[in-house]
């Protein structure tokens, strides 16, 4: 039996190195480990720290885009996440007619629901997007919130942070790009 040691593999001169289709060519992450609060009042603004610039090596790449975001909000607020940059323009779904397109979003009438839970009520929104952004040009991808202006979105914290109990959470929220061949 025999063993290969390499220690790095270089093309010739005036040839590139050819990755195979699906592989991961580079990956880069924010992670937003304090809090935000918003009353946006139906404008997107940008979460916290949650911005991500990454240079494709070939204009055939694709980029994933994914998040997590740890969040509440007030109630009757009507939140609403998606991705911004590149070709995320066009941002996730296809919206008909008046709608927003997002991500994520959530209605008036899940948080009347929810409100029972208190001001200590904590949820996680995970989206995920691959765009194609033809270009080797660098690329400023951020994660954004909004709400209807009906209440405040929190973002790695609860409403009552923390209530006069002393009960709350702090949360860690992550915006990953992976560049894919």
């Amino acid at each position: 039996m025999s063993t290969l040691t390499v220690k790095g593999i270089e093309a010739p001169t005036g040839f590139k190195l050819a990755m195979p289709a699906g592989h991961i060519l580079q990956t880069a992450q924010a992670t937003f480990l304090n809090t935000m609060s918003s009353t946006s009042n139906g404008t997107f603004v940008n979460i916290t720290d949650l911005t991500v610039t990454i240079t494709p090596q070939s204009t055939s790449s694709k980029i994933l885009l994914t998040t997590n975001i740890n969040w509440t909000a007030a109630n009757n607020a009507a939140p609403s996440f998606r991705f911004s940059g590149g070709n995320s323009t066009s941002y996730v779904g296809n919206a008909r007619g008046s709608r927003r397109r997002v991500g994520f979003g959530g209605g008036d009438d899940f948080f009347n629901g929810a409100s029972a839970a208190g001001d200590n009520t904590a949820f996680s929104a995970s989206m995920s997007y691959l765009d194609s952004p033809s270009t080797t040009n660098s690329i400023t991808y951020v994660v954004q919130c909004m709400t209807d202006g009906n209440g405040a979105i929190y973002i790695n914290r609860t409403v009552g942070d923390p209530d006069s109990s002393g009960e709350g959470f702090s949360g860690a929220s992550a915006f990953t790009v992976m560049e894919v061949a």
